[in-house]
């Protein structure tokens, strides 16, 4: 079987992807020629030239091939920096209070569903409390990553991340777990918001001289 690379969509040499990530281009006996009954799947997946794109991203280096995740996962910073979320993962995993997380990208912003230890809180009932543990726990990890790779923003999730069976965690449900937590968020704020007595600028000028009174 042989390997090869193809960068910003055209299929190129394992030259060409010398230290630098592409797609993970293979051919060989090894490889699969079509999927059956399905010639627009296939056309999706293998170059004119008979190459199957694997949807592995990978670099050359010594001549050899370094795998660094799957190219549907890749995230783009704003700044056109490539993220891969289990290398952002795996750093703040490393923290002891932090059990499980998920990195996902929202508008520009690197963002995480963080399932926090808490046998190593001292106080784990305290809404407040935890989320302080597990925001110091993420300041002190981001110092071994670049800005780009640093989390803006998280959300605490009560229950384990929805893995497949081999322990990935599934991408699709992640996104639609953050948008019922933003969704949530949301709502409770707009309720606290119901319930703060309004500000004297915000009312009308009659209750405003009532209230100079």
């Amino acid at each position: 079987s042989a390997s090869k690379f193809k960068e910003n969509g055209k299929p190129g040499s394992e030259e060409a992807g010398a230290e630098k990530t592409g797609e993970v281009l293979a051919r060989g006996p090894g490889v699969f020629e079509k999927y059956w009954n399905l010639p627009d799947k296939t056309k999706e997946v293998f170059t004119d030239d008979g190459w199957f794109c694997t949807g592995d991203l990978g670099i050359f280096k010594n001549d050899l091939l370094y795998l660094k995740g799957r190219a549907c996962t890749l995230i783009i910073s704003e700044g056109g920096e490539k993220i891969q979320p289990e290398e952002v993962e795996n750093v703040y995993a490393e923290s002891p209070i932090i059990a499980e997380i998920a990195v996902l990208e929202d508008e520009g912003r690197l963002l995480g569903l963080i399932l926090p230890d808490k046998t190593q809180l001292d106080d784990a009932r305290e809404t407040d409390a935890v989320r302080k543990a597990v925001l110091e726990a993420v300041q002190e990890r981001s110092h071994a990553l670049a800005s780009f790779k640093q989390l803006v923003d998280f959300f605490i999730i009560n229950e384990p991340l929805p893995r497949t069976r081999l322990g990935k965690i599934r991408r699709h449900k992640i996104r639609q777990l953050y948008n019922d937590l933003r969704r949530e968020k949301y709502l409770l704020d707009k309720d606290k918001r119901k319930k703060r007595a309004p500000a004297i600028e915000e009312l009308d000028e009659r209750d405003q001289k009532l209230l100079a009174q």
